[in-house]
C-alpha cells in the first residue's frame, strides 16, 4: 500500500519500511488489506482497521486509507 501511494506522488508518512516504527500507520476506510509482517499492532487495532502500510497489500480491488485518523 505504501509503495503504491508513493508511486502516485502521495506524501505518505514512513520511516523504517520494516513494520517496526509505526510511522506508516493508517486506518483502512474502504476495501481490505493484509499485512505481510506485523510486530506492533494488536488484534484489536487490526480489527479496528489499522494497518502498517509498508507491510500491507490490498485484498480488494480498491483500497482507501486515512493516515490522519489513527
Amino acid at each position: 500500500v505504501l509503495d503504491a501511494a508513493l508511486k502516485q506522488g502521495i506524501d505518505a508518512p514512513y520511516s523504517c519500511q520494516g513494520g517496526i516504527c509505526s510511522s506508516c500507520l493508517a486506518r483502512v476506510t474502504s476495501g481490505t488489506a493484509e499485512m505481510t509482517k506485523n510486530s506492533i499492532l494488536t488484534d484489536k487495532e487490526i480489527a479496528d482497521g489499522l494497518i502498517l502500510t509498508c507491510q500491507a497489500h490490498p485484498t480488494s480491488e480498491t483500497i482507501y486509507v486515512d493516515y490522519d485518523d489513527v
